[in-house]
C-alpha cells in the first residue's frame, strides 16, 4: 500500500512539475514576443506611431535626448509607469542597449502590451535630437 501512495505521489509531482516548466517557458516565448529590439534607424522610422520612453538619468535627458521623448529613468519606471498610455506601444531608448532592454523589461512587467527596444547606443540615433 505504501508503494502505491509513494508512486502517486511521485507521479502528481512529477505533472507539476512538467506543468512548471511548460508555463515557464510559455511566458518567457511570449515575453519575448513583445520587446522587439530594432536598429536604430528603425526605431527612428517607426518610432512615430507611438511613446518615446527615455531610460537614462534626467542630467543626460535635459542634455539632449530625442525630440517628443518621455524621460523616466529606471529607478522611477517602475514607480511612474502609470502616467505611460498603454494604449500605445513604447519605443524605449537609452545610453546603451542594456539600459534599454532594462526599461523594457520593467514596462513588460507593469502589464505594457507592445514594447520596442533600440538596440544600440543613444549616440548613433540620427534622427531629430532636442537638445537645451
Amino acid at each position: 500500500m505504501n508503494d502505491i501512495v509513494l508512486n502517486v505521489l511521485l507521479v502528481v509531482a512529477y505533472a507539476i512539475f512538467i506543468f512548471v516548466l511548460m508555463e515557464w517557458f510559455r511566458t518567457r516565448r511570449a515575453r519575448k514576443n513583445n520587446i522587439l529590439a530594432i536598429s536604430a534607424e528603425e526605431f527612428q522610422k517607426q518610432a512615430k506611431g507611438g511613446q518615446i520612453i527615455d531610460v537614462r538619468e534626467k542630467e543626460d535627458f535635459k542634455e539632449g535626448h530625442i525630440s517628443g521623448a518621455r524621460n523616466f529613468s529606471i529607478k522611477t519606471l517602475k514607480h511612474s509607469s502609470s502616467s505611460i498610455r498603454k494604449d500605445q506601444v513604447q519605443f524605449v531608448y537609452g545610453l546603451n542597449y542594456r539600459m534599454a532592454k532594462k526599461g523594457a523589461n520593467a514596462l513588460y512587467k507593469a502589464g505594457y502590451g507592445k514594447v520596442v527596444v533600440m538596440k544600440a547606443d543613444f549616440e548613433d540615433y540620427k534622427g531629430r535630437i532636442k537638445t537645451k
